[in-house]
């Protein structure tokens, strides 16, 4: 920084390598007086502060209004005069996920409600209305077994409900009581209702006719989330849907080298642009997003809040920006003509879409089997 006192002996307090100016050349620390005023702490940090907001606003103008000219400076080396990628990206992803979550992500609600009797009983009178229909459908009697045994139980569970609105938790009808995790046939599921009934169920059996680890993790699963949450499938899929969207950061993550990788396949006749190239681009790109979105969800909010019809042309306008934004990173940042790199953006559009789609469902998977 140039503005503290420098020391006179010309040893580096953090090395012992001799300095021979201002800064170690070994490990660049600065050769000052390690003592100082209150004043002279105070006007470091003001100093710094005023530094480092010179880089952001420098960094932020060229990241959002010259797509692709950062990265391509980064590429030729020009970086001492903006913010270190990395760092921009664990800045702006924090300050985008803290706002996030903080003000605009509202929780599904998980409380274990028992009193959703005027929600279901509907529901299952439509079930019941159905199976009766599908079961004058079949012609063999046989065929209609399990449609019999699945009548059987909605009818007896619309009558707990009439009984009792709070019977919810004792319901035994098929689609009521699971959240699609189940492997096992209904014949199986016979001989258990509870998560230790289950696992009693399966030490019962021979070693080979037990359920395979993936099954039985699947199953165990499903039993203990109903246990959890009173068998209401509502409240359970509000859940996994909470454990799911705290889960963004990480995908975002997981999808960045995927989206770089992407760039590398498209680009891989460009031999000057390594994957290294390709990351960076992906970040200053994901950067640019972060802001972009938080600042239009802003801007939404204020329109709400003047209950005015502009959200919705904001959404609009986000789309067309980002879509218009990639294009220009990408035309700058790879030097290519506009039909070869309107191609490649459209290729990278398609793909990159079914790899998020992988990513969610991968993720959406791994939170209802890992829920607590």
């Amino acid at each position: 920084m140039g503005h503290h006192q420098q020391r006179k002996e010309n040893n580096c307090l953090n090395c012992n390598a001799v300095v021979t100016d201002r800064f170690c050349s070994i490990c660049g620390q600065e050769n000052i007086v390690v003592k100082e005023s209150f004043w002279g702490i105070i006007s470091h940090f003001f100093k710094d502060i005023t530094h480092y907001d010179g880089k952001f606003l420098s960094t932020l103008k060229y990241l959002l209004f010259r797509p692709g000219f950062l990265p391509a400076e980064f590429l030729r080396g020009r970086r001492v005069a903006y913010l270190n990628p990395i760092r921009l990206y664990v800045f702006t992803s924090a300050v985008f996920f803290l706002i996030f979550f903080a003000f605009y992500q509202n929780d599904y609600d998980i409380v274990k409600i028992n009193g959703e009797a005027y929600k279901i009983l509907p529901e299952l009178k439509k079930r019941q209305g159905m199976l009766e229909k599908e079961m004058a459908d079949k012609a063999n009697a046989d065929d209609s077994l399990d449609i019999i045994e699945e009548l059987d139980l909605v009818k007896k569970d619309i009558a707990k409900l009439q009984q009792d609105s709070n019977a919810i938790d004792r319901l035994e009808s098929t689609g009521y009581n699971s959240v699609g995790l189940v492997f096992s046939t209904k014949e199986q599921r016979k001989n258990y209702r509870t998560l230790a009934q289950y696992d009693a169920y399966q030490r019962s059996l021979a070693s080979d006719k037990q359920d395979n680890f993936f099954k039985k993790r699947l199953e165990r699963q499903n039993l203990y989330l109903k246990e959890k949450y009173n068998n209401n499938p509502r409240v359970i899929m509000n859940a996994i849907k909470n454990d799911f969207m705290h889960r963004i950061p990480q995908m975002l993550f997981v999808g960045l080298p995927l989206f770089a990788l992407l760039l590398k396949l498209l680009y891989l006749r460009r031999k000057k642009y390594f994957y290294v190239s390709h990351v960076f681009f992906t970040i200053y790109l994901f950067c640019a997003y972060f802001i972009i979105i938080l600042f239009t969800l802003w801007l939404s909010s204020l329109g709400d809040f003047l209950n005015s019809l502009i959200p919705g042309y904001i959404n609009t306008a986000l789309v067309i920006f980002c879509m218009v934004y990639l294009y220009k990173a990408m035309r700058y940042f790879y030097e290519q003509g506009r039909f070869k790199t309107i191609l490649k953006y459209i290729l990278l559009i398609l793909c990159s879409n079914i790899v998020m789609v992988l990513i969610f469902a991968a993720f959406f998977l791994f939170s209802t089997i890992t829920l607590k």
